[in-house]
């Protein structure tokens, strides 16, 4: 008999969907009838490619919410280059954006400090996806 082949991974679809449709929800309940995101991309990885792919599929079908800015970042330096992306945001956006959307939890954690960091957490809020147990005890 041939062994079972199977691939138990997660579903990167519902990855993605879960945080951008929590974005989504979370942005209307502040009574948003406008709102503006900036999101971090990441396409070196099927899984986070697809994330991406769906919160693109969200944005087209919630015009209410603007993306403002997105950036590709690769895995190297992917922390340091996340920082950096969200302070320039902050610098250009200040506190006009209310959300930065993440494709997992450790670029979600860079952009939470740089947030944090301009006191701006009340304001901007961060989504990403994963539970990593740092980014958990973070929440």
């Amino acid at each position: 008999q041939d062994p079972a082949i199977a691939d138990l991974t997660s579903n990167n679809y519902i990855l993605g969907g879960a945080p951008s449709q929590y974005m989504a929800d979370r942005l209307l309940g502040a009574g948003k009838s406008k709102a503006k995101i900036a999101s971090i991309v990441a396409n070196f990885h099927h899984g986070t490619r697809k994330r991406g792919k769906v919160l693109e599929v969200l944005l087209s079908e919630n015009t209410w919410i603007e993306q403002v800015d997105s950036r590709v970042i690769q895995y190297d330096g992917f922390y340091e280059k996340t920082q950096n992306i969200v302070n320039d945001w902050l610098t250009r956006y200040g506190d006009e954006l209310d959300c930065i959307w993440c494709p997992w939890d450790e670029p979600a954690m860079a952009a939470s400090e740089a947030i944090v960091a301009k006191g701006l957490q009340d304001k901007i809020f961060v989504v990403g996806a994963d539970g990593h147990p740092t980014a958990l005890q973070r929440m």
